[in-house]
C-alpha cells in the first residue's frame, strides 16, 4: 500500500510538472533605447509563465560579430549603420524563442565649441583660437575668421 501511494504521488507530481510545462509560454521582445552616438542600451522585455523567470537565459548577437549573455546589455559599436540584432531566450523548461530586428546606429556628429582669446599690443589685435571638440572627435578643423571690416583669414590663429 505504501509503495502504491508513493507511486501515485510521484505520478501526480510528474503529471503536474508536464501540465505546468504544457501551459508555460515565453514572450520575447526588446527595444534599443538610449542610443547615444555609437552606444546602445538594449532593454529586454521578455517574459515567461513557467514560474522560473530568474532562470531564463539570454543570447544576444549584435550584428557585428560580438555577443552577450546579459539580460540588458549595453553595446558600443565601432561604426554606425544598420545593425541586425538577434535575441534568443531560453526558459527553465526549455522553451526557446528568437527575435530578429534591425537597429539604426548613427555615427556621432562632430560637435565643437568655438572659443578665442584676444591680446592687444599697441594697434595690433591678436586672436588665439581655443576651439575644441566636445565629443572626443579628432577631426581636422578648418577656420574662417571674419573681422567685420571686409577682411578675413583661414589661419588657426590671427
Amino acid at each position: 500500500m505504501k509503495n502504491l501511494l508513493k507511486s501515485l504521488l510521484l505520478l501526480s507530481c510528474i503529471t503536474t510538472l508536464f501540465v505546468s510545462h504544457a501551459n508555460a509560454a515565453c514572450t520575447i521582445s526588446f527595444q534599443a533605447s538610449s542610443i547615444n552616438g555609437l552606444t546602445v542600451t538594449f532593454v529586454n522585455n521578455s517574459t515567461t509563465t513557467s514560474g522560473f523567470p530568474a532562470r531564463m537565459s539570454y543570447y544576444w548577437s549584435f550584428g557585428d560579430g560580438t555577443f552577450s549573455t546579459q539580460k540588458n546589455p549595453v553595446k558600443t559599436y565601432t561604426s554606425g549603420g544598420w545593425k541586425a540584432i538577434q535575441l534568443t531566450i531560453n526558459d527553465s523548461f526549455g522553451w526557446i524563442k528568437t527575435l530578429n530586428d534591425i537597429v539604426s546606429v548613427h555615427t556621432p556628429q562632430n560637435q565643437w565649441e568655438a572659443s578665442f582669446t584676444t591680446m592687444v599690443s599697441g594697434l595690433t589685435l591678436t586672436f588665439s583660437n581655443n576651439s575644441k571638440s566636445t565629443n572626443g572627435s579628432n577631426a581636422t578643423l578648418s577656420y574662417l575668421w571674419n573681422f567685420g571690416e571686409g577682411t578675413s583669414s583661414l589661419l588657426k590663429d590671427n
